[in-house]
């Protein structure tokens, strides 16, 4: 089925009118990064596993075809997002999994990624790095509480930790490369990891 046909009967994609993302680098705004990720999954049957504050207008955005391809934690439990990704893919290892992270998320549950390298799952785990802990920030907005540096987490080296792991790892610099990236998820034989820079 064409991308464009897929696209238009789609049961789970907004009607409404969608505004031309920001695509200026080198760090993106969410929307364009679910656009590229919409470029580079659209083709083919993906189930995305999720943990990013940012992704709330991902309904609207991405090319979602089939029931039960979009996985979240219903209370908001931090650190589910990885582990379920993996667990996704040993349950449906006929379809492409991509598992759409912060830089936040993933340090609840990060020896997860040596779990997929040790035994081969071909997940692909995309890390926005945007250096801010949002869920604190939006919570403590909602609290009342004074911001303060706890809130800012620089140089956590996320794709390090991963490589570490056994994975493969790769910077997108472009728009273009992360969509590029995530053609080939469908052909991997293992984990990878990509991060890109978020506003």
């Amino acid at each position: 089925m064409a991308a464009s046909q897929k696209l238009s009967q789609s049961p789970f994609r907004s009607t409404r009118p969608i505004a031309e993302a920001d695509t200026s680098g080198p760090h993106f705004t969410a929307e364009a990064i679910l656009d590229a990720i919409d470029r580079g999954t659209r083709d083919d049957d993906t189930a995305f596993s999720l943990e990013w504050t940012s992704a709330e207008m991902l309904r609207d955005r991405l090319t979602i075809a089939r029931a039960r391809s979009l996985f979240y934690s219903a209370a908001g439990g931090l650190g589910w997002g990885l582990p379920a990704a993996i667990g996704l893919k040993l349950g449906r290892p006929d379809r492409p999994v991509v598992c759409l992270l912060g830089d936040g998320s993933p340090h609840y549950s990060v020896a997860g990624l040596w779990t997929a390298a040790r035994h081969e799952v071909p997940v692909t785990f995309v890390v926005c790095t945007n250096t801010k802990y949002r869920t604190l920030e939006e919570s403590a907005e909602e609290l009342h509480v004074p911001k303060g540096e706890y809130l800012h987490i620089p140089d956590l080296g996320i794709p390090d930790i991963a490589r570490g792991y056994g994975l493969e790892v790769h910077r997108a610099e472009t728009l273009e490369d992360l969509t590029e990236y995530l053609k080939k998820g469908p052909d991997a034989t293992g984990p990878r990891l990509v991060e890109i820079l978020q506003r």
